[in-house]
């Protein structure tokens, strides 16, 4: 059991890494974007533009960025943790489960073309997937007994 759940974490939380932190380089680029483009409007233009096409909100996108690397970042640890055998494993796993999750929830809705990639909110909900199956493979890796 301890073997694969050294497989399943090594794929799974480097899996979870990668989905969001390339989710919160898509959100912080897209929140970049929308100021250039919203830069030079006066805020009358900004409200009719606004009523017209929905607009999503540079600081949800920055938050959710945000979290989402520090999500990527508690997965790269965890996985870590995991191959150490450190107590804190359970708690590490927690956070990392949280922290995509509530990217997922900060992130707002992205309608995307299709030479866009997938949403970040999508790419956060993935990495709720990976990081509750990286988790269990981290806790049966760190276990103390075969």
């Amino acid at each position: 059991m301890k073997i694969l759940g050294f497989i399943l974490a090594l794929l799974m939380l480097a899996s979870t890494a990668f989905v969001t932190l390339a989710a919160a380089n898509k959100s912080h680029h897209l929140a970049s974007e929308l100021s250039t483009v919203t830069a030079g409007l006066s805020a009358s233009d900004l409200k009719l533009v606004d009523k017209t096409i929905d607009i999503p909100s540079t600081g949800r996108l920055n938050a959710g960025a945000l979290v989402g690397a520090l999500g990527g970042l508690a997965a790269l640890v965890l996985l870590i943790a995991a191959f150490v055998k450190r107590e804190w494993v359970g708690a590490l796993s927690a956070l990392t489960i949280a922290c995509a999750a509530i990217s997922a929830a900060i992130y707002p809705h992205v309608p995307t073309g299709p030479a866009d990639g997938a949403a970040p909110r999508m790419l956060a909900l993935v990495a709720i997937a990976l990081a509750a199956v990286g988790a269990l493979g981290a806790m049966l890796a760190s276990r103390r007994r075969a």
